[in-house]
């Protein structure tokens, strides 16, 4: 894991990722691609079950036909079904019948498979391979593969935003979107279904496989909608952990305590005493709540004139009352680095802790 500088603050990069951890990664994704066409496949075989019965039954009435009323030739039953089935795609195999009520059938069962293989087959094969022409259908077969994943509903710049990082971290999520909007094709092209309809809707996430998700987060901006959808979902899946979105913080905090969800949060909460701390202190890269306790996290550089150089991270811990998370020498930056690591001057320390010892350290 790396860190990079932005802004003159040590931010988080992500992770390099090796071959053997994208392999599984990349299994699963090909696996539920198999198991989607096999679906897909299934169901558009139910959905033109009565062209492909009408085929077949043309097919048997010509075998019997000619089995029984070809005079050219003996023909079995066998071989009539072979000739009609070329008959449809217009490759006769037969010489032309005498019998007037023969001939009018080597016309008609031509003319009746065209009418079936256009109607029918060619618009089953094209639905096949076209999986854009089937849209919302194609997504919900998509969606149905998923298992131990996260169910997403609202994209809109906060719920998108909680998509970027779902694709980050490389987590398994399905979305559900009010409409059709700008947000919709950017992560369909990621390969996440996206459902179209109202998240309240029990059907939908049902479609979602919310039966079967690890999480759910409601992310629209509506807080009764988020709360009767969270409400559904926990009906469907009692075991489902439930992140929802309030506007109001205070209500978010009594309906989290009320309902058994495991977080309720506001994004004007969340993001309020970052605002606050960051006017406060230019060195706060983050800032947060731990129950009643607002945390920072800041970027500390240590010059040449600092005392704590040549002092351990141990001792820089327990004498400035706060966490040393990430520890940056040489371009190079070690995550949660060992306590008895000597500081030098030039490097940079990432710390959280109180604001009142942010000012301390200062």
């Amino acid at each position: 894991m790396t860190l990079h500088r932005d802004g003159g603050n040590l931010l988080h990069k992500g992770c390099r990722v090796q071959g053997s951890k994208k392999l599984p990664a990349m299994k699963r994704k090909m696996k539920r691609y198999v198991l989607a066409q096999i679906r897909d496949f299934r169901i558009l075989v139910w959905e033109f079950k009565w062209s492909i019965v009408a085929f077949v039954l043309v097919n048997l009435f010509g075998a019997f036909l000619f089995s029984r009323y070809y005079t050219k030739e003996p023909l079995s039953f066998s071989k009539a079904f072979y000739a009609t089935f070329n008959m449809i795609f217009f490759q006769a195999t037969l010489e032309y019948p005498t019998q007037w009520y023969v001939q009018i059938f080597f016309y008609l069962i031509p003319l009746l498979g065209l009418g079936l293989v256009v109607e029918g087959f060619v618009r089953f094969g094209a639905l096949i391979f076209n999986k854009r022409m089937r849209g919302e259908a194609w997504q919900t077969v998509v969606a149905s593969t998923f298992h131990d994943h996260t169910v997403l509903c609202g994209l809109g710049t906060v719920g998108f935003r909680i998509a970027e990082e779902l694709l980050r971290l490389d987590h398994e999520f399905v979305v559900i979107e009010q409409k059709e909007q700008k947000f919709v094709e950017e992560i369909r092209s990621k390969g996440i279904p996206v459902l179209i309809g109202d998240a309240k809707s029990e059907a939908l996430l049902q479609s979602a496989n919310v039966e079967s998700a690890k999480a759910i987060i409601v992310a629209t901006d509506n807080d009764l909608a988020n709360l009767e959808t969270a409400l559904n979902a926990k009906e469907l899946n009692p075991e489902i952990r439930i992140v929802m979105r309030m506007f109001d913080a205070t209500l978010a905090r009594k309906v989290q305590k009320a309902f058994g969800i495991h977080m309720a949060f506001s994004t004007s909460s969340l993001s309020a005493p970052h605002v606050v701390t960051a006017c406060l202190e230019e060195s706060v890269i983050h800032s947060f709540y731990v129950g009643e306790h607002l945390l920072s996290v800041a970027e500390h550089s240590i010059s040449p004139q600092s005392p704590h150089v040549g002092e351990t991270i141990a001792s820089f811990e327990k004498e400035l009352n706060l966490s040393v998370i990430g520890h940056r020498r040489n371009g190079q930056v070690n995550l949660y680095p060992d306590p008895d690591v000597v500081l030098g001057a030039g490097e940079s320390l990432v710390v959280v802790s109180s604001l009142s010892e942010l000012k301390h350290l200062r």
